[in-house]
């Protein structure tokens, strides 16, 4: 088991802005003590990836984060599946 996998970005929903669905601390999943004080997107942090920002974050760029980080994923895996099916041909 890696380090990462005994964590998970604590993400709260009750907060003003809906961004906060998206990004927490890391926190241990046993003891739930917080592993440092940056902001992690779980999006990314469930990847693999560790996309931090400072504690003082604006919600904006975690908004700008989400925005380009999701639709590029949608994008690929878009594109991924249409290059996996045998006989279509993609378009240019």
């Amino acid at each position: 088991m890696t380090e990462l996998q005994s964590y998970v970005v604590n993400t709260k929903s009750d907060l003003k802005s809906y961004v906060w669905q998206y990004f927490g601390r890391i926190v241990e999943k046993q003891t739930g003590c917080v592993k440092d004080a940056n902001v992690y997107c779980s999006r990314c942090f469930d990847s693999g990836e560790l996309k931090s920002y400072k504690e003082i974050v604006s919600t904006t760029n975690l908004s700008q984060h989400k925005t380009f980080t999701f639709t590029i994923c949608k994008i690929y895996k878009k594109n991924l599946k249409n290059l996996q099916k045998p006989g279509k041909k993609n378009k240019t």
